[in-house]
């Protein structure tokens, strides 16, 4: 199977696509013969209608100051990374799966989706 975004090739049962980080668009079974439609069920007389709750206000967050290192490279996602690739594996942090990737042949972070959960976290690549 291939992402519909980037067209990365994408493992069979997974959720995102681990280049981009696209939603993975799964084949639709064929449809069954349909079912015969159920008798409609009699209707339970309706009771009083409960009184409407006002909505919960959202709770305003102030953005937090980000401390950038000079010295640290970059963090960038998969999909714009050029040049020579070399496949690894790292662990999702949030739901512990085994991830592979091709990761740049070169000293930097890259931006990872976690193929199963969706989650979006850094993989330091080092090349010694």
């Amino acid at each position: 199977m291939f992402c519909t975004n980037c067209g990365a090739q994408i493992e069979d049962g997974l959720n995102f696509c681990t280049n981009c980080g696209s939603p993975v668009e799964q084949p639709m079974p064929a449809p069954a013969a349909p079912a015969p439609a159920p008798a409609p069920a009699p209707q339970p007389v309706p009771a009083a209608a409960p009184m409407p709750q006002p909505a919960p206000q959202p709770v305003q967050q102030q953005p937090q100051p980000v401390m950038l290192d000079p010295l640290a490279p970059a963090s960038v996602p998969l999909s714009q990374v050029g040049g020579e690739t070399s496949p690894s594996i790292c662990t999702c942090p949030n739901c512990g799966v085994k991830v592979r990737v091709n990761v740049p042949r070169a000293n930097c972070t890259v931006n990872i989706t976690c193929g199963k959960c969706g989650h979006k976290f850094p993989m330091q690549v080092r090349m010694d």
